[in-house]
């Protein structure tokens, strides 16, 4: 997504395009900001739910699991309800439905409501990441698809990191009610607005004017009818994308709950210092993955070949961030480790973008349900792989274990994660694959 060079003698539509994809993108990335920001206000208001509603921990942590089985469920229907219907329609209802269900869990005051609003929360975000692939897939040149994924893996980290620290402050003043119902309202008007502005089809960069040929202006079918389920489910490429993704997040789940808990058992650091240091790792992953975007279309450009880079970045960051956290095992105090984390953190975030990219490439029209597949299966690592880590931590605590162990399961997971780019092959489209057994 190149911009028109100074005094270059470009037409006007060339202009008008290239400034319809960076609208679409900023509108795509506030999205995702938004999203975060309903998605983590919760953990703020947390305790302050639980006294005034009467919650212990474990009646709190069921909200988590409520979306979390939401969020599974809803990723491959979501996708398939953009192709169906086109993303200009499904991104703005399911926004307006989350946007619903933020202002519900404000409402109600009893423990099953609160569980039911944070499932129908999770459907409706579900759909988010796998319609933004599609709407990427059909405005962002291959060229610039890298970039254009990590402004989004980039905007869902600093919506994050926004919700924590906005909601935070604004409980200083308003109940925290009227501050998960103003950030509804703000998501319903970004769905009006994304209704009003977005278009399923790109304009064509030097449409010839219509000569009254039935269909020949028309947008193309394949931005509005997808691949059969059975095309997407039988690809192997698919399952590279989807077991990448699952080991990626099993490894990247540690630096978002248990790092800090690492840090304080295995360093006898206070708890006040851990938060500090693991922290480092979240901005850690935010630059990796501005860097992976930008390093994935140099390549792209440089090379002409979509698996250089796609799967050699992919599954080179993934390798790069298993010896990163291999290489901590051999540190001696708690910063060292917490810092070559951070490296490692930096790494993985370079292997954000090109699983987005590949996803484009390999899914073709069908990108929202092969990103609903993606995330479906990566969905595993949390409801799975985390209470096991969980578990390991406990019993090396309690057993007098080695915790280099839990920086080698991790470091595991990442190769687990490189090897299974061996599996994709972003060049066969599976568009190509639907018309070869068509045929």
């Amino acid at each position: 997504m190149t911009p028109p060079a100074a005094g270059s003698l470009l037409p006007t539509t060339e202009r008008q395009l290239f400034l319809s994809r960076c609208g679409i993108l900023l509108l795509l990335a506030s999205a995702a900001a938004i999203a975060y920001l309903t998605r983590h206000c919760l953990a703020v208001a947390n305790t302050t739910m639980q006294r005034e509603i009467g919650l212990t921990n474990e009646e709190f942590g069921y909200l988590y699991s409520a979306f979390s089985l939401g969020y599974l469920i809803c990723q491959i229907p979501g996708g398939w309800l953009g192709q169906r219907i086109g993303v200009r329609a499904a991104l703005p209802i399911l926004a307006a439905f989350w946007a619903a269900m933020t202002c519900v869990t404000a409402l109600v005051t009893s423990l099953p409501a609160l569980v039911a609003s944070r499932f129908f929360f999770g459907l409706a975000q579900a759909g988010l990441v796998p319609n933004q692939a599609q709407a990427v897939r059909n405005w962002i040149p291959d060229s610039a698809r890298g970039l254009a994924s990590s402004v989004l893996v980039v905007a869902m980290s600093a919506g994050a990191i926004a919700s924590l620290a906005l909601t935070g402050l604004l409980m200083k003043t308003f109940p925290w009610r009227t501050i998960f119902i103003a950030y509804g309202a703000a998501t319903l008007v970004w769905s009006i607005l994304f209704w009003l502005t977005y278009r399923d089809t790109p304009p064509a960069r030097s449409a010839p004017p219509d000569d009254g040929t039935p269909g020949k202006n028309a947008p193309p079918a394949a931005l509005k009818i997808g691949l059969p389920l059975l095309v997407v489910l039988t690809s192997a490429g698919v399952w590279g994308l989807s077991l990448q993704a699952l080991f990626k997040t099993a490894g990247y789940n540690f630096l978002v709950t248990f790092l800090p808990t690492f840090l304080e058992y295995a360093h006898e650091m206070p708890t006040e210092k851990t938060a500090s240091l693991a922290s480092w790792s979240l901005l850690a992953v935010m630059m990796g993955s501005l860097l992976g975007g930008i390093l994935v279309d140099y390549i792209q450009r440089l090379s002409g070949r979509k698996w250089c880079s796609r799967c050699v970045v992919g599954s080179g960051a993934m390798a790069l961030t298993a010896g990163a956290l291999f290489s901590a095992t051999l540190c001696s105090t708690a910063t060292t480790v917490a810092l070559v984390i951070a490296v490692a953190s930096f790494f993985s975030g370079i292997g954000g973008a090109p699983p987005w990219a590949a996803t484009m490439d390999l899914g073709g029209r069908g990108a929202a349900v092969v990103m609903g597949m993606m995330n479906s299966v990566s969905a595993f690592a949390g409801i799975i792989i985390s209470p096991l880590v969980g578990r390991m931590i406990d019993w090396i605590r309690f057993n007098d274990g080695n915790w280099s162990l839990v920086l080698w399961v991790h470091a595991a997971f990442y190769l687990l994660s490189a090897a299974s780019w061996i599996l994709v092959r972003p060049d066969h489209s599976l568009d190509k694959s639907e018309a070869a057994h068509a045929g």
